[in-house]
């Protein structure tokens, strides 16, 4: 996949090469965890890379897993401030996505970070 990214990030800056580099780097992240773990500088920039095509991209409803990778990457090295700060975008973002079946899938980090920040969620 890394070949693949290579490749792509040799073509011109097309809407084909952005859809492209997007389905490899969403793809490329749980392998990188299950090699390197939650924490690798790689995984973080992995999912920052896809969270920026897919905002790109106008893909929205795609967003929140990406942000959530995001979340447990921070969570896992222990930098509660940067994931309260996404926790807040999780949330803003769950709720606008809800569907009214249940509570936004958002809320489980941001529980966590209540309990241990000063601040509310």
């Amino acid at each position: 996949m890394r070949e693949g990214l290579r490749l792509v990030g040799a073509l011109a800056n097309t809407l084909p090469r952005l859809e492209a580099e997007f389905a490899l780097q969403t793809r490329i992240a749980i392998p990188l965890i299950a090699i390197k773990s939650h924490a690798a500088p790689e995984v973080e920039q992995t999912y920052l890379q896809a969270s920026e095509l897919c905002e790109r991209l106008g893909r929205s409803s795609e967003l929140l897993p990406l942000l959530r990778g995001l979340w447990n990457c921070y969570h896992v090295r222990g930098e509660l401030l940067k994931g309260y700060d996404l926790a807040r975008q999780l949330v803003a973002l769950a709720e606008e996505q809800a569907d009214g079946a249940g509570p936004p899938r958002a809320y489980p980090p941001c529980l966590g970070l209540h309990f241990v920040l000063p601040r509310p969620v």
